[in-house]
């Protein structure tokens, strides 16, 4: 029987209807029954035209595909069945139905069962279902059972107040059935809630940790409790004007002529095509010169380290200023920041006057004048004092610079004119080589770098009375602007609100605090301070760079330790920078003795011991292998030289690669690589240290 014949005269279905409501087999023998749909269903079941036509009103705004109203459609024919079975009449029935548009709603939840209860009841089920929070069809069960529940009761003859009273707290009864129903669901389900309940704990303990992080990071402010520029200016203001140098260093420099374009004044000497561009220039700057060797012949350098260049000295020297980084708006002008490369013009005029002094000392060697030429020798190296009274690592280094130019120029001096200087003018010079930077191994000061690097932290954290603080907001910018760094600009210049808001509330939990970054730093330069005393032979692999490599090895460990990173003072290099002029001092100290040597006995020794202890206190070691000074006769003439970097004594031989391939160190295990390999660029030969060669 199909639809049509169920009801005659009505609106004929649309076949797409009737297709999903047709049952297979009726579809294999091409018929389009529709049997399976509601309307079928609700024809085919006997109910009265009132019962039937509420049921077709009450399941049609169902949702869903035709499952669900039949389903629905189905739930109420039941109902309407086992009332009118239990005696009740159609129209008790559907009065007990209620309102349609209720009927509605409550079949559109799947809720069917409470129906048939009286209206208290039904309102009790239905607000307790609401508060389950139950998923659809968990709740469609849960109101079956409760409908049952409540069923059961009034056909036993009880009212539905005392069904009501006896089924206790709505709120109470909910929760235990919510907690009984999630027991019962699948495991994949528990799984995932207690994964979303765990992500939604870590995004809400983020959240308020980043809100701790951000309120902390500002509040407090850093306290400029030192000014180390008066700490490290303290002893030079305690000079006497009288004795400083400095105001006739500035007269030398400022009156230098213009200086001779590419008018290199390195070694340079008679031989060379730029000699007479030099030796002109030089003659026209004696007054300079003689400004130079007054001003080195006094005790003191005399000038205190100044936020300030003296931007007469660059302009006329064509240099740029020495800062790095300047922005005066941010520190109080009495207070600046220590961290820049300081008076650098300072420095370079000390240099500029060397220059000057070793071409002068040429001059003076090629008219015989020894007197003169001892003078600017001797000035060269009371230069390099003046540096070294200056508190700065940088300073120090030039210091040394200025005693391997005088070096330099007393070994030519003793090779092309032997007989210029007497006999005590020699052992003069000799002293003073021997004194200079206090005597012994040349050694340089890291205790500006502590300063510098303490006068940053108490800019950039906050001080909490007690030795602690966190990093300042502005904490990445001034680091960004100071360095320069590339890799910082994207996040602090061009984001500046999600670098002020986002990351670096953030990255304040990453870098350390005030209290372990003292600490660390401190360890750290006891390494380094340690590495940087060692003689060249004990030199490996610089432990204080490997330090510092392990603590930038990671993206936190960069951010953690980024101005320990920052002030390195590069302790390795420093330290074979103050060996290798250790050496050249000493190879000065013993090609005197030398030439003293040759003059008593008329011929130059067999080895260096029979020098000592008349013409030298001791044979100076080989600052590469930690032995006595190497030294041949070669066709005559004495050969002065160390093993060099290769640690293989070669005879004096001059490597391949040049002369000054020799001098420049590698670690040891880096050598024996090379060696094993075979490597053309392992500078195989001797580090000459007297003669000069070419």
């Amino acid at each position: 029987m199909s639809i049509e014949a169920i009801r005659p005269g009505h609106r004929r279905p649309s076949w797409l209807y009737l297709l999903n409501n047709t049952p297979l087999r009726d579809l294999l023998r091409g018929q389009l029954t529709g049997r399976l749909g509601c309307e079928y269903l609700i024809e085919t079941a006997g109910l009265a035209s009132p019962a039937a036509e509420f049921i077709r009103r009450a399941v049609r705004p169902t949702s869903g595909w035709g499952v669900s109203k039949l389903a629905a459609a189905r739930e109420l024919i039941a109902l309407f069945r086992d009332r009118l079975e239990a005696g009740a009449s159609v129209e008790s029935v559907i009065a007990l139905c209620g309102d349609i548009e209720q009927a509605r709603a409550l079949v559109r939840r799947g809720w069917v069962s409470v129906l048939a209860l009286p209206s208290p009841c039904r309102d009790v089920i239905v607000r307790v279902v609401r508060r389950t929070r139950l998923w659809r069809g968990e709740k469609a069960d849960v109101t079956g059972e409760l409908a049952a529940h409540f069923r059961d009761g009034t056909d036993a003859g009880n009212s539905p107040e005392a069904l009501i009273e006896s089924f206790g707290d709505e709120r109470q009864a909910a929760r235990l059935i919510r907690r009984a129903k999630i027991r019962n669901r699948p495991v994949a389900w528990k799984a995932l809630r207690w994964t979303v309940r765990a992500v939604g704990a870590a995004c809400l303990l983020a959240i308020l940790l980043h809100a701790g992080l951000t309120a902390r990071l500002y509040m407090g402010s850093p306290r400029l409790a030192h000014n180390y520029w008066d700490e490290l200016n303290a002893p030079i203001a305690a000079i006497p004007e009288q004795d400083r140098a400095w105001p006739l260093y500035r007269r030398a420099v400022l009156s230098i002529e213009v200086w001779p374009k590419n008018g290199p004044y390195g070694e340079v000497g008679p031989h060379d095509d730029v000699w007479e561009q030099l030796a002109a220039h030089a003659e026209a700057n004696q007054e300079a010169i003689r400004l130079f060797r007054a001003a080195a012949a006094k005790p003191h350098f005399g000038t205190p380290l100044s936020p300030q260049d003296d931007r007469e000295i660059l302009e006329h020297l064509g240099m740029e200023s020495s800062s790095r980084w300047r922005d005066p708006g941010i520190w109080a002008q009495d207070n600046p920041p220590l961290f820049d490369i300081y008076n650098a013009e300072k420095l370079v005029s000390l240099w500029w006057g060397a220059r000057l002094l070793q071409v002068d000392g040429r001059l003076a060697a090629l008219e015989g004048d020894a007197e003169r030429a001892a003078a600017d020798v001797s000035a060269m190296l009371q230069m390099a004092e003046h540096a070294f009274q200056q508190p700065t690592l940088i300073a120090d280094l030039n210091a040394m610079a200025l005693i391997t130019r005088a070096t330099n120029l007393i070994g030519s001096l003793l090779e092309d004119w032997p007989e210029l200087f007497s006999e005590e003018a020699l052992i003069a010079l000799s002293h003073r080589f021997a004194a200079a930077g206090g005597g012994g191994r040349l050694r340089v000061e890291l205790a500006d770098q502590r300063a510098k690097f303490q006068d940053l932290v108490q800019r950039l954290y906050t001080d909490d009375g007690h030795g602690g603080g966190h990093p300042v907001p502005e904490f990445l910018e001034i680091v960004q602007s100071i360095t320069g760094d590339s890799k910082l600009r994207p996040l602090v210049v061009e984001h500046p609100i999600f670098h002020r808001l986002l990351a670096m509330p953030a990255l304040s939990a990453v870098i350390a605090d005030r209290r372990d970054l003292l600490r660390e730093y401190d360890e750290f330069m006891a390494l380094a301070e340690a590495e940087a005393a060692l003689p060249l032979w004990e030199h490996g692999e610089s432990r204080a760079d490997q330090a510092v490599m392990e603590m930038m090895a990671t993206l936190a460990g960069r951010y953690r330790h980024l101005l320990i990173a920052l002030c390195h003072p590069g302790p390795n290099r420093v330290g074979v920078l103050t060996e290798t002029a250790t050496q050249q001092r000493d190879a000065v100290l013993v090609a005197i003795a030398l030439e003293l040597y040759r003059r008593d006995h008329g011929d130059w020794p067999a080895s260096l011991h029979e020098l000592s202890p008349q013409y030298l206190p001791t044979v100076p070691p080989d600052r590469y292998d930690g032995k006595p000074l190497k030294y041949r006769i070669v066709e005559g003439q004495p050969v002065l030289y160390s093993v060099g970097v290769d640690r293989d004594d070669d005879g004096g031989r001059v490597p391949e690669q040049g002369k000054w391939q020799a001098q420049r160190w590698q670690p040891p295990s880096v050598i024996e690589e090379l060696k094993a390999a075979g490597s053309p660029s392992l500078p195989d030969g001797d580090w000459i240290l007297w003669p000069p060669v070419d």
